[in-house]
């Protein structure tokens, strides 16, 4: 039954305020004392607001509430407030029959809790507000916990507590609704919070509908997806029709702040639902349900995000941050998003997706039991399809997100990611990327992140723990080619780069092309901050075929004669186990497995490493046999590491590199793949980069420039590909049909591209089956000819699918 504000209001506010603590303190109905994960998770959460309440200072003439949070710095007027909102929890939990563990003293804890409110509304969150430090504790951060904390203790305040807590909130925060991307969620949060505790009330007792501007934020905004930059900006934080997600205005963050994003969105929603104040449900179906598969989904294996959509996030090592399954947020706010997703399809594909990240990720604890530690209400919902409902299994994709200069696949058994940059905003259509984030003082380290990084991930699960980033590097990442030696700077204390330090690209070749589970992504690496990153120009590529990676790089040169750091490619830089003595094979010979060990070995053509775990190992194939270099070293107490590189010197005249990534490739899959060769490199100049493997029907070719080109077959002069401008070709023939993919990965094309292609790759067409209203065919005989329309066509792939004769 709709809820109405106008009969009753009481009710209709009283009735969301109770439904909202029941996310935070769940019925007692569902906190079912035989479950043993309940009562273990319950008896967790007395016990530690326990310790809270044991610790917490209670003497009268007190002057902090916790010795180390004595200060009155904003950060710590956010951290007691946690720390209050725990022994909420714990007493409001205390009276339940599955507590089996119970507070020394329920009452007393409850009358010093509310106490330590009146205290800290009397000397650190006053009203009126003194704000220092990060706005975002003042505006976010403490009012989320103290909101909360007023929900689970409303039948215990007086009408003047709950009046002077929610007063001290509209003291500190913005007078409406303004913030975007993950502040934006959080704060339309608060905004709801307080118009359900104020009933719709402002500090002065007036009418003010607070829900009624939440649910036309969300509707407006924050359910839906930017398509285009808005008016007067060149940049925007939230979610793009990609799937890209921003937050600071350049940084992609599909992990991290866009796991906070889509939380406190379905928190909000989930509050809201069958009342007055819904927000439109058929953004939920349209887009909110896209975004799970499309934006988190792709953005992560087996629950564990790609460092390249964490930003400052890769840097937090020795925290509480867990790694190693950090998406584990985003299957909780799925499992509530079910109970809001008004599709019975969406619900089960929900449920299915829950329950292979529960599933999948076998060195994490189990997802849905982790629930219980913040809200037992989730935990009961999941626990009743987890065991039932199919695994969605494996997923076989690959993904270009233009917005956000990334790209993702996946294949059974392992994922990979690319990071790239770009210049500018391209007359006010593209966001303006930058190389990495260095606020609040994190990853300064992380200057190389997007330079191509290539992250891998397979069922070694602990290769990127906290532990990686503590211990690599930073000069290494595997896939960048760099100015090696200039170190990584680090900025005095309490300062941060400013933004032309953030390492600004001179090109905005960056993105690529999809066509089925295939693709193929380039990025043309120009720094425009030297001082820091050296003189250096690449042109970089990536093809990701059926089981491998196919790593190209052409037009490698130093820019500048001052230059005197040799330019290197990473190829390889992978954690070992403790020991440090995984099996490293080169050419079927094994290497030292003594740390320190190096060696520049000539004329390798494959190499083999160990991985951690069985059926992790991972092959490295030369197509053209090349010197490649090779460096087992301790760089922790237990982390050591295995580094390989190619080297192109000091030059300005043009290198290039060639190398395929064999994810779970054993010694002997991998020699078997070197001896058959399966792919052929058609091109790798200053002007085209292209890949073809006949065996599964996929060609990719990336056009460099704005000119006439054609690409031969290899060892031929028989024609295969040609375009007349820079361009991103993918082609897939299967039986019957071939299935054509184009993109301006520059978005500075203001016209159309012209693409030949030849029966050598695309077979004799025979009639077009669809395509993208931008796709104009001009004809199919003897050759292929298209003609494609990419103005602000965004980066993205525009296909075509036809007949074979």
């Amino acid at each position: 039954m709709v809820l109405s504000p106008r009969a009753a209001l009481a009710d209709s506010h009283d009735t969301l305020r109770l439904r909202w603590a029941e996310t935070l303190v769940a019925a007692e109905a569902s906190v079912r004392p035989e479950d043993p994960v309940i009562v273990n998770g319950l008896n967790k959460l007395t016990a530690q607001g326990q310790k809270r309440w044991d610790e917490m200072e209670k003497a009268g003439g007190r002057t902090y509430l916790w010795k180390e949070l004595a200060s009155n710095s904003s950060s710590n007027v956010t951290n007691a407030y946690k720390r209050l909102y725990e022994i909420a929890v714990a007493v409001r939990y205390d009276s339940y029959a599955a507590a089996t563990v119970k507070l020394t003293h329920a009452a007393q804890a409850k009358r010093d809790l509310i106490g330590a409110l009146d205290w800290m509304l009397a000397y650190r969150y006053k009203n009126p507000a003194e704000k220092q430090g990060n706005w975002f504790d003042w505006e976010i951060g403490a009012p989320q916990e103290l909101l909360n904390i007023v929900v689970l203790l409303w039948d215990d305040l007086t009408p003047a507590q709950r009046d002077n807590y929610t007063k001290s909130v509209l003291a500190h925060v913005k007078p409406g609704l303004d913030y975007t991307g993950a502040n934006g969620t959080s704060q339309t949060r608060i905004w709801a919070l307080l118009g359900v505790l104020r009933k719709n009330r402002d500090a002065n007792g007036n009418s003010k509908d607070y829900l009624a501007e939440v649910q036309g934020r969300i509707n407006s905004m924050l359910a839906v997806p930017y398509t285009a930059l808005p008016a007067g900006t060149n940049t925007k934080s939230g979610m793009y029709a990609d799937g890209s997600f921003i937050e600071h205005y350049r940084h992609a963050y599909n992990g991290g702040y866009g796991a906070s994003y889509l939380t406190n969105l379905v928190n909000v929603l989930y509050l809201l639902k069958d009342s007055s104040w819904q927000p439109n449900l058929g953004n939920v179906t349209n887009f909110i349900v896209p975004w799970v598969f499309q934006a988190y989904d792709l953005s992560m294996y087996k629950r564990m995000f790609f460092h390249s959509v964490k930003g400052r996030y890769v840097s937090r090592v020795g925290e509480t941050y867990d790694s190693v399954a950090d998406g584990t947020s985003v299957g909780q706010a799925v499992t509530r998003l079910i109970e809001v997703a008004p599709s019975w399809v969406d619900r089960q594909a929900l449920r299915s997706a829950v329950r292979e990240w529960n599933d999948s990720n076998t060195s994490a604890s189990h997802m849905v039991r982790g629930f219980v530690g913040s809200s037992i209400h989730d935990y009961a919902h999941a626990i009743q399809f987890i065991d039932t409902i199919p695994r969605r299994g494996p997923l076989t994709a690959y993904k270009q997100y233009p917005w956000m200069n990334r790209a993702m696949a996946h294949r059974p058994g392992w994922a990979a990611s690319v990071a790239m940059y770009n210049k500018d905003d391209v007359r006010g259509t593209r966001l303006l990327t930058l190389s990495n984030e260095t606020l609040q003082q994190e990853t300064l380290k992380g200057l190389h992140l997007s330079d191509g990084t290539l992250q891998v991930m397979n069922d070694d699960f602990g290769q990127y723990n906290s532990d990686y980033f503590k211990y690599v590097d930073w000069e290494r990442l595997p896939g960048t080619t760099v100015a090696y030696g200039y170190g990584i700077p680090v900025n005095p204390p309490n300062t941060s780069p400013p933004l032309d330090e953030r390492h600004r690209n001179l090109s905005n070749w960056a993105g690529g092309v999809g066509v089925d589970e295939f693709g193929a992504t380039g990025f043309q690496l120009n720094p425009a901050s030297t001082a820091q990153y050296g003189h250096l120009h690449a042109r970089k590529a990536w093809f990701f075929l059926d089981k491998e990676i196919v790593c190209i790089g052409s037009d490698i040169r130093i820019t500048n004669a001052q230059e005197t750091h040799p330019l290197q490619t990473i190829i390889e830089n992978w954690k070992l186990n403790q020991a440090g003595n995984n099996t490293f094979t080169v050419d079927g010979v094994v290497k030292p497995t003594t740390l320190g060990w190096s060696e520049t070995m000539q004329n390798v053509r494959w190499a083999h490493l160990q991985g951690m775990v069985p059926g992790t190992d991972t092959g490295y194939y030369l197509p053209t046999p090349g010197r490649v270099f090779a460096l087992r070293e301790q760089r922790g107490p237990q982390e050591s590491f295995m580094t390989l590189w190619s080297d192109h010197g000091t030059q300005f005249a043009l290198r290039s590199y060639g190398y395929v990534v064999l994810p779970n490739h054993d010694a002997a899959q991998t020699k078997a793949y070197a001896d058959a060769a399966p792919i052929s490199i058609l091109e790798n100049s200053p002007d085209a980069q292209a890949v073809r493997k006949a065996s599964i029907g996929v060609t990719g070719a990336l056009f460099l420039k704005d000119q006439v080109k054609t690409i031969t077959l290899p060892d031929s002069t028989a024609s295969a590909l040609k375009s007349d401008r820079n361009a991103a070709v993918m082609v897939h023939t299967v039986p019957g049909e071939v299935r054509v993919g184009i993109s301006d990965p520059t978005w500075e094309n203001t016209g159309t591209i012209s693409i030949e292609l030849w029966p050598a790759i695309t077979g004799n067409v025979a009639a077009l089956v669809s395509k993208d209203p931008r796709i104009t065919v001009l004809q199919t005989a003897p050759t292929l000819r298209l003609a494609v329309n990419v103005k602000d066509a965004q980066g993205q792939t525009l296909t075509a699918r036809f007949t074979l004769k």
